[in-house]
């Protein structure tokens, strides 16, 4: 049991399977860390323009949710690559993450359900 970040060093894999072999939890360090040093709470938000997301952006961020790469969301919403990157910067900026997967997590902390996209053809 345990969770091993993709940017983990292969020392640090090696020792996190070692552990969960032995019947140890492998816990990473900055987790460790926040549980000792835990971050300010969010203020609550009732909506995603509360924090200065366009609906663009919030477009941008339910299709990212959805887990599409950038280029289908750029093909989805006629957009350029360079637009959606910037998009996706802002997001992640107004957020306070680093990346979608955080981003996911901090939608799920405020509480914050986005629309569902209706299926292509209608209905």
């Amino acid at each position: 049991m345990g969770f091993i970040s993709k940017s983990s060093t292969t020392s640090v894999l090696v020792s996190a399977l070692q552990l969960v072999l032995k019947g140890g939890i492998y816990v990473p360090q900055q987790v460790l860390d926040d549980a000792i040093h835990p971050q300010p709470p969010r203020p609550t938000i009732q909506d995603l323009a509360d924090i200065g997301l366009t609906p663009r952006q919030i477009q941008v961020l339910g299709l990212m949710i959805e887990g599409m790469p950038n280029k289908l969301i750029c093909r989805e919403l006629g957009i350029s690559d360079g637009t959606a990157k910037t998009h996706i910067s802002t997001i992640l900026r107004l957020l306070g993450v680093k990346n979608r997967t955080q981003a996911v997590f901090a939608l799920s902390q405020m509480g914050i359900r986005l629309p569902r996209r209706p299926p292509k053809g209608g209905a």
